[in-house]
């Protein structure tokens, strides 16, 4: 926490209430004379852009929390000139939660200083107003992971941005009582338009269809003709259904909408983020359209140099690397173009490959900034909710287990022998809730309950497990444990709990493991074999080491249920553990099918599961983060 920032501001809005999906406007002057060093602090709720005499400046406040309040520091001595500047703050304050967002109080606080001197503050003497450009109070969704989208008016526009004073008033002050710390990671970096692979005018010129050559993700951007006022409706996706951009898919809406003025029309939206590869456009009368297309957004992560391999497999290995950093926001997320949520399990694969895709103190420093985020998730369970930030009650239980894995992998990684407080007392939670659930030897589910979502994986009988106990939850408790207990060693503090890892053992080989069939099933009333929980069986030390290599050998001829892709990564290790010189070549023959699949079926980024469009009813991700794991693979094998 950082109490010297921020310290003579306060918190402001353009009226005393405001609604769901709102918009204000904040303008105010800096009178300098040198530039030198000049520092723009600023945080929001929910989402603010910069703009300095008329240019654009920077966007994106991070995802926080309430009590968790972070706030940018911006160098802006370029933007500014010698006497009068004009200082213009667009903030969308979204007012309802979503899987990226967690709710509070509308309201904005900024600080441009020079070194102890304060130059301009957030206070009542800063002119605000309700946005005249985006329409206020929509609240229509693209999806409950995404939250909201905008119709922006073009023909609304005045002269705001560089000081024309016009239905401004005094902004009022807010309450809101917030601790602030600094951004833990780096602002993300802003790439030039990109230049698309191909433009199909359909429909008599009234429809446009962009095809950008790729998966993007970045913030929109047009200009076009229009021969009167009218709307348009810009259509977002990752693939062409019957001639068009998909629209409406299992009851979201990816788009978004602009009212152009007669004549020349130019646009920027420096909020809402998209990850697509299409882009389309529909006009109420023919438009000529000169761009349509994105600004890429990226963290400035530094690759690492990528070792030797194979023509394909360097193929596979550049589309996983491509993920990674197109799931690479403030914090990583799972698929841009559907969800931008960060996930304990998705970023535990991204996080494990990313330590082998790039290098440096900022990749460990990205990383630790996800686990810190996390460890801000205050629910009354002790669980992590399903995404951080967000205020909903779902949750999936396992998740939380992997959680502390990852933050195992991390010190190992980076070397540090330092945690935060908040990620200790968050691990220590996690893993003292599981453990007071433990009855008669066996970690115990929470059932009955629609917010507690039981899910392992995309395969038979792991997706929605109604099973007082099962096969993974113990499984994973076995490995959380032990990443529980390295963690204690590397930081220096005590397990203050009993675990009671050797009973669960005893009690998993007693209650899953059929004699008959030689291999663990999900549970003792659900007779299904699963790869995902077998290999946990083996990975967690259940077995010895006889019966693990003939449980591997079932698993590859097929007497299993098949893992998707995401939960490979446990077979692999698995089939490492018992005989990594026996195994390796059909992991790298396994990667080579299934990624050799997407290559030749076009994908740009890796796929959610190897149905690619056509999973979950035609949902499915085109660029899903926790696939990238072969980086992991082709390092550690070296091939």
């Amino acid at each position: 926490m950082n109490t010297n920032v921020l310290n003579c501001s306060k918190w402001i809005w353009s009226e005393e209430e405001c609604r769901i999906d709102d918009r204000a406007e904040f303008l105010g002057t800096l009178n300098i004379t040198n530039k030198e060093s000049i520092i723009c602090r600023v945080s929001c709720d929910s989402d603010y852009a910069l703009y300095i005499n008329g240019k654009f400046v920077s966007s994106n406040q991070y995802g926080d929390f309430p009590h968790y309040k972070v706030y940018d520091e911006i160098d802006v001595s370029e933007y500014l000139e010698i006497g009068i500047n004009h200082v213009f703050f667009s903030v969308w304050y979204f007012g309802v939660g979503s899987q990226k967002y967690f709710p509070s109080n509308a309201g904005i606080i900024f600080e441009f200083t020079q070194g102890d001197k304060k130059l301009l503050i957030s206070d009542e003497k800063i002119l605000a107003r309700q946005s005249k450009t985006y329409a206020c109070g929509r609240a229509k969704n693209v999806s409950c992971q995404l939250g909201m989208s905008f119709l922006y008016d073009i023909s609304a526009e005045d002269q705001a941005k560089i000081g024309e004073i016009k239905n401004f008033s005094q902004a009022i002050c807010v309450s809101k009582n917030c601790e602030f710390y600094p951004r833990p990671n780096k602002k993300l970096c802003y790439g030039s338009v990109v230049k698309p692979a191909s433009v199909s005018v359909l429909h008599d010129g009234r429809s446009i269809l962009v095809d950008l050559g790729k998966e993007t993700v970045g913030l929109a951007t047009l200009k076009l003709y229009s021969p009167k006022r009218q709307r348009i409706t810009v259509v977002f996706g990752e693939k062409i259904v019957s001639g068009n951009v998909p629209r409406f898919i299992g009851g979201n809406d990816y788009s978004f909408e602009i009212i152009t003025r007669e004549g020349e029309n130019e646009f920027f939206d420096p909020f809402l983020r998209i990850g697509c590869r299409y882009l389309q456009v529909f006009a109420e009368e023919k438009i000529d359209l000169t761009i349509l297309s994105l600004i890429p957004v990226y963290y400035p992560f530094t690759q690492k140099r990528k070792i030797s391999l194979s023509k394909l497999d360097s193929k596979i290995y550049d589309l996983c690397v491509d993920t990674l950093n197109l799931c690479a926001l403030e914090h990583y997320v799972d698929c841009p173009f559907r969800e931008q949520g960060l996930y304990a399990f998705d970023s535990r694969n991204q996080m494990l490959s990313g330590y082998y895709a790039f290098e440096g103190y900022d990749y460990f420093e990205y990383a630790k900034s996800n686990l810190l985020l996390f460890s801000q998730d205050r629910r009354k369970d002790s669980l992590l909710t399903i995404t951080a930030p967000s205020d909903t009650e779902l949750v999936i239980p396992s998740f939380s287990l992997y959680y502390v894995i990852s933050v195992c992998e991390y010190l190992i990684y980076s070397k540090d022998t330092v945690l935060d407080q908040s990620i200790i007392d968050k691990i220590t939670a996690i893993m003292n809730g599981f453990a007071s659930r433990i009855k008669d030897g066996l970690v115990r589910n929470i059932l009955n309950n629609d917010m507690y979502w039981n899910f392992y994986d995309w395969s038979d009988g792991a997706a929605y497990c109604k099973e007082e106990s099962d096969i993974f939850a113990n499984c994973l408790y076995l490995l959380a444990t032990k990443a529980y207990k390295n963690i204690c060693e590397i930081i220096s503090i005590d397990v203050s709990f009993d675990l009671k890892e050797n009973e669960i053992k005893k009690q998993i080989l007693a209650n899953f493991f059929d004699e008959k069939e030689g291999l663990f099933s999900i549970s003792n009333n659900n007779k299904i074999f699963t790869q995902l929980g077998n290999s946990l069986a083996v990975l967690s030390g259940v077995v010895d080491k006889e019966t693990a290599n003939d449980i591997i050998k079932k698993i590859i001829d097929g007497k299993t249920a098949e893992s998707s892709l995401s939960t490979k990564v446990f077979f692999y290790d698995a089939m490492l553990l018992t005989d990594k010189d026996k195994y390796e070549n059909i992991i790298l023959e396994e990667i080579r099918g299934n990624y050799g699949f997407m290559l030749k079926n076009g994908a740009t980024a890796t796929w959610e599961t190897l149905e690619g469009p056509n999973a979950f009813d035609g949902a499915g991700s085109l660029c899903h983060g926790w696939s990238a794991i072969p980086i992991y693979y082709y390092n550690v094998l070296k091939h």
